[in-house]
């Protein structure tokens, strides 16, 4: 299909193909419902360094699948290599024909003359009105990049698929052009091809110009009904600007008014005629053409460069704690002091003061952050994240000096992470910082099933650990009341402590 990476280490180096195999084993394993479980590959996922993008995608590549997948991407390059070179080579010669088309009618119906505005309008006109429309439907964000290209994408695919009839083949196919389309790049790539084949048109055009002038006698004239010998003049300067430039010999405007048709010929105007023809030939449509290539090549490695996987992907998040596990430690590893986890043990404190709800959040996924945030209201002070140790430090020496008190502080977290040592020392820390009562709110339910986690068991798991750090109340939003983060569950738990308190 095309070269998506720079790589040519092997089949599966570079970021961009192994995504494109990690693409292909997600939907591999989205169809058999199960992942792969390969203990060489999940230890090559563990061992890999980043987040989980980086694990997933060593994982990927080390599977049995994933190789056959990378050398299915390797075939399909070639494939793609020699059909966009066929591809090509059709549209040079197409190029030589239509330009010995209109040389041969000039010699057989003219006695030679050509009409210089009707050659320049064959060969470069339909060719300009649809470089005009590419850059039009460019600006559109639906665009598909140039049908000539859209064709040789599609052609290349389909001949993928009958050459190579087994279903990795079809399953590399299916997931290069899918990647291709999440990230933008199919539009920049068929304009790329589509750029690529009007070059080679152009140049054959240009060869069988060369070689017509070479071998011929023309006469190069124009003719008007409607249109003063002045507009001629002015187009023929306007188009020989560019190559009068870099000094070749272009027509005059002498030249011009002199190759009007029913004037004499000059024989001397003949190698002006040609050079502006040939130049404008390489100037308007082949240099256009290669330079809008070049562009859509850097866009669309830049597209497939910066563009990362769907890690939202249900296929990817069923592998999020396998390759990223939840309970890996946030903290020291040393024992935990026993007094931080004794400083928030005694009695349970209940809710009986007016204030606001103070609201912090331990290790949270992102998109669950946002929720919370949009909780920020009169009877709710958003604290924000405490995941690193500055953020922790600011909120425990400012906890005991907050006007008003709190009416209770919330510690939120997500039952898609195994509670650790670290969280249960900096929930005993926060109920020692403050004699506010400190609830523990878990959200996350409704994620575990697909992950393969069991909500009660990891409820229990943090009710212990919530239980040695002394807080006063564990609130959990089950998968049947969970709602876009508003905790409707613990709002309504307060509304009825605060009605207790009040009686």
């Amino acid at each position: 299909m095309l070269s998506p990476s720079a790589n040519s280490a092997g089949p599966a180096s570079g970021p961009v193909t192994g995504r494109v195999v990690a693409e292909a084993v997600r939907l591999h394993e989205e169809r058999a419902g199960q992942p792969i479980d390969e203990p060489h590959a999940w230890r090559e996922g563990h061992a890999a360094l980043g987040g989980l993008e980086p694990r997933i995608v060593a994982r990927a590549v080390a599977t049995r699948l994933g190789t056959q997948v990378a050398q299915s991407l390797e075939r399909l390059r070639g494939l793609a290599a020699g059909a966009a070179l066929v591809a090509m080579v059709l549209a040079l010669v197409s190029g030589m024909a239509a330009a010995g088309v209109v040389f041969g009618a000039a010699a057989t119906e003219s006695r030679g003359q050509l009409n210089i505005f009707w050659v320049l309008s064959s060969l470069l006109g339909l060719q300009t009105l649809l470089l005009l429309v590419w850059g039009l439907f460019m600006a559109l964000p639906r665009s598909q990049g140039g049908v000539l290209g859209q064709a040789l994408i599609s052609a290349t695919a389909s001949l993928a698929r009958r050459a190579n009839r087994d279903g990795i083949h079809a399953l590399t196919v299916v997931a290069l052009l899918g990647w291709l389309a999440r990230t933008g790049g199919a539009r920049w790539a068929a304009g790329m091809f589509t750029h690529l084949l009007w070059a080679a048109f152009g140049v054959g055009a240009l060869l069988m110009s060369v070689l017509a002038l070479t071998f011929r006698q023309y006469d190069f004239v124009w003719g008007t009904t409607l249109l003063g010998e002045e507009n001629f003049v002015a187009l023929v300067a306007g188009m020989g600007a560019l190559p009068a430039a870099i000094g070749l010999d272009v027509p005059d405007g002498a030249l011009v008014s002199a190759s009007r048709i029913g004037v004499e010929s000059m024989p001397a105007g003949r190698r002006a005629w040609s050079t502006l023809l040939l130049a404008a030939l390489l100037a308007y449509g082949i240099v256009p053409r290669l330079l809008l290539a070049g562009l859509c090549r850097w866009r669309l490695g830049s597209r497939l460069r910066t563009t990362g996987l769907e890690l939202q992907a249900p296929g990817y998040q069923r592998l999020a704690p396998r390759l990223m596990p939840v309970s890996t430690a946030l903290g020291v590893v040393d024992p935990a002091p026993v007094t931080a986890l004794a400083a928030g043990a005694g009695d349970r404190r209940a809710v009986t003061r007016l204030g606001p709800v103070l609201l912090a959040w331990l290790a949270l996924e992102d998109d669950c952050r946002e929720p919370l945030e949009r909780l920020a209201d009169a009877r709710v002070q958003v604290w924000g994240s405490v995941d690193d140790r500055r953020a922790q430090a600011r909120l425990l020496s400012e906890l005991p000096a907050l006007a008003p008190l709190p009416a209770v502080v919330v510690v939120v977290s997500s039952l898609l992470r195994t509670p650790d040592r670290h969280a249960a020392t900096l929930l005993a820390q926060v109920r020692a910082a403050t004699p506010a009562p400190v609830w523990l709110a878990l959200i996350g339910a409704d994620r575990t099933g697909a992950l393969g986690i069991d909500p009660a068991g990891r409820t229990r798991a943090w009710e212990a650990v919530a239980g040695r750090a002394g807080i006063d109340a564990v609130v959990v939003e089950t998968a049947a009341t969970a709602a876009h983060g508003r905790l409707e569950v613990l709002f309504s738990r307060l509304a009825d402590e605060g009605s207790a308190g009040g009686d």
